[in-house]
């Protein structure tokens, strides 16, 4: 039996991240289906982020001493097989597809408050999101249950893969909010080299990343 799991848009989860600071940068981050792609910017190694793709204009709600937000989605698919294994069942996902990408058109910026460190500080943001899509693509790919009947499989299938999806969407959130309040959104140059490094270690290797 294959099938194909991926979270409805409809259903999906986002979170909010607002660190009231002096240049403030709101993250959004959202762990839903592969759905509609148009207009997202996807991370790769050579992207050079730019105050360009940040469309969005600042609502009214904002505080002033808001720089930016940045709008990030982690997209997942993963296709599963359920088959009988002597008296019981089990199921395992076949793949797992996970992308991350920005929203340009969620995304917004004063263009008179932003800084080269502000636009760096995002970067390395849209990175440390990137980090979690690997752990999140490596996690859903070895997602495995055991079942009764095929039926029960399937519904244990269904809902560990979901815990697994909600488990990275939470640890991306709690790391770019981690981030944000160390380094002052970029401000303090010292933490913000600090965690760089640690980024861009656990880029190479991302089981480092907790």
């Amino acid at each position: 039996m294959l099938g194909l799991l991926a979270l409805g848009k409809g259903e999906g989860m986002r979170h909010r991240i607002r660190v009231a600071l002096m240049t403030a940068v709101l993250i959004c981050v959202s762990l839903a289906s592969v759905g509609e792609t148009t207009h997202l910017v996807g991370w790769t190694e050579t992207l050079e982020l730019s105050w360009g793709w940040f469309l969005a204009t600042p609502p009214s709600n904002a505080s002033p001493s808001d720089v930016a937000s940045i709008f990030m989605d982690l997209k997942w698919t993963a296709p599963y097989e359920v088959k009988r294994n002597g008296s019981s069942w089990i199921g395992y996902t076949t793949a797992a597809i996970v992308s991350n990408t920005m929203n340009p058109k969620l995304s917004w910026v004063r263009r008179s408050a932003v800084t080269p460190a502000a636009l760096r500080h995002e970067a390395y943001l849209f990175r440390l999101n990137e980090v979690y899509r690997r752990k999140a693509e490596a996690a859903l790919l070895a997602v495995s249950v055991t079942g009764r009947t095929a039926e029960e499989t399937k519904a244990l299938l269904h809902q560990r893969i979901q815990e697994v999806a909600d488990a990275y969407l939470a640890k991306a959130d709690a790391m770019a909010y981690s981030c944000e309040a160390e380094t002052n959104s970029g401000s303090n140059l010292a933490a913000q080299a600090t965690w760089e490094q640690k980024i861009d270690a656990w880029l190479i290797d991302p089981s480092l990343a907790p």
